[in-house]
């Protein structure tokens, strides 16, 4: 997690006549809220480095952001309507696994039994887009530095 503030927009599945190379469909960026149904996929989003958040760099499993890929995401409520789960359809194991934070600056996306996986915050600014924070780290986002130099979130 790093100081600088996400603006996350969940997209909807619509998508582009583009196929890239590995044969993904970048999906067009959609304004809506987030679901929280925990059933629903949709794809992270951050506005300002027009980047989908998903598994990368470290072991393919570190929480990171792509201009040329996304993964599904689920947003699953832990049932107090104020922390939830992020749930990422991991590639290297084809599988929904939750995101969980080791530290400001370990963020994973492969163990549904790691550190602070159920303490999600979603800061709605409107207009479909929210700040996404962990209640381990106050008053610290998800982020990537704009010089998209480092992809790790």
């Amino acid at each position: 997690m790093k100081l600088k503030t996400l603006l996350v927009l969940s997209t909807s599945m619509v998508m582009t006549s583009s196929v890239l190379a590995d044969g993904w469909v970048k999906p067009v960026p959609k304004t809506q809220d987030i679901v929280k149904d925990g059933v629903t996929p949709q794809y992270l989003y951050n506005v300002s480095t027009g980047s989908f958040m998903l598994g990368a760099n470290d072991y393919e499993t570190r929480a990171s952001a792509s201009r040329d890929k996304g993964m599904p995401w689920k947003i699953e409520s832990t049932g107090d309507n104020a922390t939830y789960a992020l749930v990422d359809s991991v590639a290297k194991f084809s599988q929904w696994r939750k995101t969980f934070v080791e530290s400001n600056s370990l963020i994973w996306v492969d163990n549904d039994n790691g550190a602070n996986c159920n303490t999600w915050t979603l800061t709605d600014l409107g207009n479909g887009k929210y700040k996404i924070g962990n209640t381990a780290f106050a008053d610290e986002y998800l982020g990537i530095a704009k010089d998209f130099v480092d992809t790790r979130l």
